[in-house]
This record gives structure tokens, C-alpha cells and sequence, in this order.
């Protein structure tokens, strides 16, 4: 059965589930509470956990084909994502309205803080799956914990790390 349909938590009590989507019979998507995104391939058997890097409630989910999800925020926000692309990037994006794509490769544009996004090449801030690359004289400040696949800094590029840290994932 495709949409919603009926389903069991086995989960820890500790989350409050609000929206829920099958694909199909196997591969399903939960929302809920702090930044909630849960999927599974197996019927709702086992259930993973995907990074959506916010706290905000996710109230809903949807899906206009099985290549492209929302999710309705509990401040208005709508995140959407590929979630065909999930096995290898796990996240959904921070920013509003910003479909991921295959493994990018994020180059310094200019020298600049981490989550701004003029300072990236990439039209978005560097997400879990993607490749990142600071260029010749550029400076690239983290003032909070971020995660990607692989980092490059090449000559004379400098990443400073005021606060956080930062989590190279190599998937």
C-alpha cells in the first residue's frame, strides 16, 4: 500500500511521531519532534535514523514521485530531499527549498564562515555527502560541529575552528 497507512512504534517512547509515508510496501518515512526523519526498508521492522540537521518539528512528509520528498516544518519551513540518494548522503538540507543532489563538490568561493552561503561554490552550505575544498587563500571559519564526506585545503588555505568541530565522514 502506497501513502499512508496504519503502523506500530517500536520505538523509544522518548520522540513524538507526527507524519508518516510509504513509497511502497517496504520503504517508509516517519517525522516527528526535534528534527525527527526515520526511515525504513523493511516494512517498519527496523527503522534508521537520518541527519536532518535542525530541531525543528517536522510535522509532515509527502512525496510527489520517488525521487523527490517534503517535509512541512513546524515554523513553515519546507525541507525536500532525494531520497534515493539516502543510502550514501543522509541528510536533508538545513536551508529551505534545497534538493540535494548526488555528492557535490563544494569549492571555496571566498574566504569566509562555514555556513554562509556565498562562501561555497556549491549553491548550498556543504552537506554530509559532499566533498569540500578550500582553496588557495582562502580561510574558512567553523563556529559550530559540521559533517561532510572528505576535506582538501589546498596551499595556502586555512580552515580555523572556533567552536564545534568537524566530522569527515569518507562514505
Amino acid at each position: 500500500m502506497v501513502g499512508h497507512h496504519g503502523w506500530s512504534n517500536n520505538l523509544v517512547q522518548l520522540l513524538t511521531l507526527k507524519g508518516i509515508y510509504f513509497l511502497s510496501d517496504q520503504e517508509g518515512y516517519v517525522t516527528g519532534s526535534n528534527g525527527t526523519l526515520l526511515k525504513t526498508s523493511d516494512g517498519g521492522n527496523l527503522w534508521v535514523t537520518i541527519q536532518t540537521d535542525t530541531y525543528t518539528s517536522l510535522n509532515d512528509i509527502t512525496f510527489i514521485g520517488r525521487d523527490k520528498g517534503y517535509i512541512a516544518c513546524e515554523n513553515g519551513m519546507i525541507l525536500s530531499f532525494n531520497p534515493q540518494l539516502l543510502p550514501s548522503c543522509t541528510t536533508t538540507s538545513l536551508a529551505t527549498n534545497v534538493n540535494i543532489g548526488p555528492s557535490a563538490i563544494c569549492n571555496s568561493a571566498i574566504s569566509g564562515n562555514w555556513n554562509n552561503l556565498t562562501t561555497w561554490s556549491c549553491d548550498h552550505v556543504p552537506l554530509t555527502c559532499d566533498q569540500v575544498i578550500i582553496n588557495p587563500g582562502h580561510v574558512i571559519t567553523i563556529d559550530q560541529s559540521v559533517q561532510v564526506q572528505s576535506v582538501e585545503i589546498q596551499q595556502n588555505g586555512h580552515l580555523t575552528i572556533q567552536e564545534g568541530n568537524i566530522k569527515i565522514s569518507n562514505e
